[in-house]
């Protein structure tokens, strides 16, 4: 879901790129027994419904995701940073975007429910990570102009360019943490609220950070 703001600047406030906060809300939280040590990285830019079946919400949450050809190098980059911030010597972390669908490795093109379990077997998986995109609102901004005035008359104190300078993106992510025995039933599971990001690289370096604080924190990984 998509919202669209304007916002015309005045002098006394302008945005700051590189300063995109992140909050992170724990929902729900089941404690491990032991911290996870291989983690699947998903990311749907799509919200979907995880308390499907598990192979009716792997159809329709994953499968439809990862062979989506509009989105694939965009799921890889944020996967990448997903893995990037959170893998440790003790917690490895898979991207979905290397070993599925449209992208994935080698030459197999199967993407069944069946191929996934076994994927997941033979890479002794004990966690899916699963973030999605559920909303995202953009802030247009433009910039105040000193503005001249004409002989006699008092110069006001500026005019606004007609044209946009910028945009900033405010996202909601969910996050889960599932076993690969129960898709349906997460671990753990947050809301993410990224805010103000001026370029794509900023949001997801702030939500990947954000992520891994928790998830550490929570004790489901260890530094």
């Amino acid at each position: 879901m998509k919202k669209l703001l304007f916002l015309a600047l005045g002098a006394g406030w302008m945005p700051f790129p590189g300063c995109a906060p992140s909050y992170i809300k724990v929902l729900d939280r089941k404690g491990p027994t032991t911290p996870f040590t291989n983690i699947f990285a998903f990311y749907v830019d799509e919200a979907c419904n995880f308390s499907l079946a598990d192979s009716t919400g792997y159809n329709i949450c994953l499968k439809a995701s990862f062979n989506d050809l509009n989105s694939v190098a965009g799921r890889s980059r944020v996967e990448r940073l997903i893995a990037s911030s959170l893998a440790t010597k003790a917690t490895a972390i898979l991207s979905s975007a290397n070993l599925l669908g449209v992208n994935g490795a080698g030459t197999n093109t199967d993407d069944s429910y069946s191929y996934f379990r076994k994927l997941m077997d033979s890479l002794h998986i004990d966690g899916i990570l699963v973030v999605q995109q559920r909303f995202m609102e953009k802030e247009y901004y433009r910039t105040p102009v000193a503005g001249g005035a004409p002989a006699g008359r008092s110069a006001a104190p500026f005019s606004i360019q007609s044209t946009v300078d910028g945009e900033l993106d405010h996202v909601t992510f969910d996050c889960y943490l599932l076993q690969p025995k129960d898709l349906n039933n997460p671990v753990w599971k947050a809301e993410l609220e990224t805010k103000g990001a001026a370029t794509t690289h900023e949001l997801n370096h702030s939500m990947t950070r954000a992520l891994a604080k928790s998830l550490i924190d929570d004790g489901y990984i260890v530094r």
